[in-house]
């Protein structure tokens, strides 16, 4: 091993600088910044510093708590100052948090030269109702005498309405707010509800979310009006087959109060609300789209002085269900991120004009166009054209996915669905004013989305690269809509957790999904069965009993551990290492001399080429990989990885137990899966099934290697193809890489045949498919029944993207990006002249990049402060140039690495 220093000496001095920069971007547990409406009442602090200097570190910090909700405000807690470089997710170490409590914190610290920053500014969060008994209204509903059985398609949307009297405008208000369906909501007019699909999809039979808003603003001396809309959305929709109930209830809860916040009124869904049904949206449901007809519009329903309340009749009340938990939102609900215009549009002789946006998309659909008094506009939409320019729907299988709108006036008309939302990229109007001629600006696409923040960013030379990348991101976008769905679009849009799991790691790159995955696991946990058996969907629904397919159940324990890793959040573990033991000890129940199998797997889903042998597993599609290899390889990595978190929490007995567990499965995998050549001798030997054991470390030493060798000859003999679903698929440039197998990583992401990743975008891909031929130019339309564009599981590869080609990735002993593993693979075949990827962690921004000159690799690399960089180059030291900052690399076997604390370095490498 060679120790070198190279350095690049500057010009100032750290003593020299003057006080830091106070902390800022101050959050509560997952990222969430100034929550109103939040559901823990133990919190987590996180900070980040604003030092630019090399080695900006914190040495100590002070961190102070106050209940604002007096005249005086009361110190909570004040830490003291600590001895610690810990700026994210410290404890809250006060007395318990409770309803309703208004609480504000700030925080300094100590730098590398124990000088001491000014305070931060003042943060604030304020707790949501915590308990089922701080709720003092009833559900509201129809009754259920004259209640006619839902629609084949859907039901009309039910309005909601009270009015009251306040004397004096209270100092404050709060309106506490959830739906057994969708629901907006108003306050003499005005929208309360900024985000859609509120309180959002979670089983209903155990949990409903709610969510809190400050409402002080729209409420005035006199007549005040509370208004809802609520239809039937996940809870009595199609979807679910109306499993949870037959018709959509609301419960809300005014609360107006002293400027102390004490409640000196309440206002509840009671008997003394009123509804119809008779409104302008006489069906919406989110698999078959929405009517709207403007000339039964309630003008003034939801304003003081309404002259039509004879329309109102008396609504139901019941009582709530004690063993159904109403529990605040964890994270934010989705909302219009982002508008998209028609990029061109076509008129057909019949009338109708076909718009393309450009982009295949989830939301909804504008529009803002010359209308005829009674004549509906109908509204269709689709993710791709027939060949003939008309819409391509047959992969919306039975989802009727359309919106009709009947004007009540001649003349320009505006109408944006509520209760819905639709998959497409291309919208087909009809209808319109036969006498104007139509205009691109005619429609617009309202793209919705969970409220998450965009955090990471990749870029290279490559365009199909770039391109990937685009599509990886819009198919997240489309499909984390209040859950992770499978695809947006058709007849389907559930929460697959095979998908889930795989995706997860890109997940947790592209965007702040912490409190997200928190929920979607609250969800899992809750739908998990005593002996650890998962539904393949969360929530279940009507498939609660659809159980325990390797690699979708195993969700359980993947995504925590990758949520961990990438957050740093040991709560996740405290929380969920739980329920991931019990699904390892479900597999250890049925295991077998270390072997386990689940033959109704849906195994190595969507396989692209058959070998020519059985399928294996639920049905054809579900690929020729053995269950008994795909569910012991899980087996194995649950261990493994429940042995990982044992570690993080300081469980050293249960730590050694799963590692004698992981060594238990690996020895029989090895001894039953392969033999001493390390060929396949278990079913058809796919690539899958030597991925899965190398990708999960089940293989060893020089067996291990003949593997590797072997997985190799496989893709060789598959043109150098992957010939992997959904399973493999997720780790396959990976494990090749891993295992030294790199030109075939390359080869299979980087090339254009089908089946990989740049045919589909070849095909005119703007996300990421559900097969790679779901469409063609030669051929066509795959099978309708199995045919989404937007499909986001084979866009696990990003992964690939960040961490090796760009070099950006956590490490599981410093979690979080405490410290950031900077290695980048910086190889001459691939075809690329420059890469770069940034992640705003709960630190700040960690960012690298590189590019080809004729005579070296530049590469910059940013470190943000509080946080360490572990530097690994693929090169002899005496090739390394620093060009800024100071690092010093050791050597072994030709490869170099440098330990370096925050800040910004550059370096040249000879090539």
């Amino acid at each position: 091993m060679r120790l070198i220093l190279l350095t690049l000496f500057t010009l100032w001095s750290p003593s020299t600088l003057a006080t830091p920069e106070p902390p800022a971007e101050l959050s509560v547990n997952e990222g969430r910044i100034n929550p109103l409406g939040f559901h823990d009442p133990k919190p987590s602090f996180s900070w980040k510093l604003k030092d630019p200097r090399q080695g900006a570190r914190q040495t100590a910090y002070q961190l102070v708590v106050t209940d604002t909700g007096s005249e005086h405000p009361e110190t909570l807690w004040d830490s003291g100052k600590v001895e610690s470089a810990r700026s994210v997710y410290v404890p809250y170490d006060g007395p318990d948090l409770s309803s309703r409590q208004r609480v504000a914190w700030r925080v300094r610290y100590w730098d590398q030269d124990s000088k001491e920053s000014d305070w931060s500014d003042w943060a604030h969060f304020e707790l949501g109702l915590l308990e089922n008994s701080d709720w003092k209204g009833q559900w509201i509903h129809l009754p259920k005498e004259g209640f006619k059985a839902p629609g084949e398609m859907g039901n009309p949307v039910v309005h909601l309405r009270k009015t009251f009297e306040i004397e004096q405008v209270p100092e404050m208000a709060r309106l506490y707010l959830t739906a057994k369906g969708i629901v907006d909501f108003r306050i003499n007019g005005q929208l309360v509800t900024p985000h859609a699909f509120i309180p959002g999809w979670t089983d209903y039979t155990q949990k409903i979310e709610t969510v809190t808003y400050d409402v002080g603003p729209l409420l005035r001396q006199g007549e005040n009006v509370l208004a809802a809309r609520i239809s039937d959305g996940w809870f009595a929709g199609t979807i679910s087959k109306r499993f949870y109930g037959q018709m959509p209830e609301l419960l809300a809860q005014l609360e107006l109060k002293s400027p102390e916040g004490k409640v000196l009124e309440t206002i509840v869904t009671d008997q003394s609300w009123s509804l119809t049904t008779d409104g302008p949206i006489t069906m919406a449901d989110i698999w078959h789209g929405e009517d709207y007809d403007a000339r039964k519009e309630l003008d003034g329903w939801d304003l003081p002085d309404y002259q039509g309340a004879e329309k109102f009749k008396a609504v139901a009340a019941t009582p709530l269900d004690p063993k159904v938990s109403l529990s605040p939102k964890r994270f934010q609900g989705s909302r219009v991120i982002e508008t998209l215009k028609p990029i061109s549009m076509r008129k057909f002789e019949d009338g109708k004009v076909v718009y393309d946006l450009g982009q295949n998309m989830v939301g909804w659909i504008s529009i803002k166009l010359p209308a005829r008094k009674g004549q509906t506009i109908t509204i269709r939409m689709a993710e791709m054209l027939e060949e003939d320019g008309t819409l391509y729907r047959g992969n919306y299988r039975t989802a009727r996915s359309l919106a009709n709108y009947i004007p009540a006036v001649d003349g320009i008309v505006e109408y944006t669905q509520t209760f819905t939302f639709f998959g497409f990229q291309y919208i087909e109007i009809s209808g319109y004013d036969a006498t104007a001629e139509p205009s691109l600006d005619w429609v617009s696409g309202q793209v919705l989305h969970t409220d998450f923040p965009l955090t990471g960013t990749f870029d290279s030379s490559h365009t199909k690269l770039n391109k990937l990348q685009s599509n990886i991101v819009w198919g997240q976008r489309g499909n984390f809509l209040d859950i992770p769905t499978d695809c947006p679009q058709r007849n389907e849009r559930y929460g697959w957790t095979g998908d889930a799991q795989v995706f997860s790691p890109v997940s947790l790159f592209n965007y702040d999904t912490h409190a997200f995955w928190m929920s979607y696991l609250e969800s899992i946990r809750q739908e998990m069965k005593p002996d650890g058996g998962v539904p393949h969907i969360i929530p279940s629904n009507q498939y609660r009993n659809w159980i325990n397919s390797a690699g979708w159940g195993d969700a359980a324990f993947v995504i925590p551990w990758e949520l961990y890793l990438r957050t740093g959040d040991l709560d996740v573990l405290r929380e969920f290492y739980p329920m991931m033991k019990k699904r390892v000890g479900y597999y250890t129940a049925k295991a077998k001399d270390g072997i386990v199998d689940e033959p109704n797997s849906f195994g190595d889903w969507l396989q692209p080429k058959s070998y020519g042998t059985k399928s294996i597993g639920k049905d054809d599609r579900s690929g020729e990989t053995s269950t008994r290899i795909l569910a012991t390889c899980y087996y194995a990595y649950g261990a493994s990885l429940c042995a990982k978190a044992a570690d993080a929490l300081g469980l050293e007995s249960e730590e050694e137990d799963y590692r004698e567990l992981f060594d238990s499965i690996s020895k029989s995998v090895s001894a039953k899966f392969f033999n001493p050549e390390g060929e396949v001798i278990e079913g058809t030997a796919t690539q899958t099934a030597y991925i899965l054991p190398l990708a999960f470390d089940l293989l060893h030493g020089d067996l291990a290697r003949k593997a590797a060798r072997n997985l190799a000859e496989r893709i060789s003999k598959d043109d150098n193809l992957l010939n992997s679903g959904f399973i493999g698929t997720a780790v396959i440039i990976q494990t090749l890489e891993k295992y030294g197998l790199r030109q075939q990583a390359r080869d299979i992401l980087f090339t254009s045949e089908y089946p990989s990743w740049f045919y589909s975008i070849d095909q005119g891909a703007t996300t990421i498919w559900e097969r790679w031929n779901s469409y063609t130019k030669k051929d066509g339309f795959g099978d309708d029944s199995m045919n989404s564009f937007n499909h986001y599981a084979y866009g696990a590869v990003g992964s690939f993207l960040y961490e090796r080609i760009a070099g950006i990735a956590p490490t599981a002993e410093k979690p979080g990006y405490a410290e950031v593993l900077v290695a980048p693979i910086l190889d001459e075949s691939f075809p690329l002249d420059h890469a770069e990827a940034s992640l705003d962690t709960r630190y700040g921004k960690a960012s690298n990049g590189w590019k080809k000159t004729d005579a070296a690799w530049q590469m910059t690399t940013v470190i943000p402060p509080n946080a360490s960089g572990r530097i690994v180059l693929p090169f002899p030291v005496e090739k390394i140039t620093v060009t800024k900052g100071e690092a010093r690399f050791s050597e072994v076997n030709g490869e170099s690495t440098a330990l370096v604390p925050a800040g910004s370095y550059q370096f040249e490498i000879s090539r």
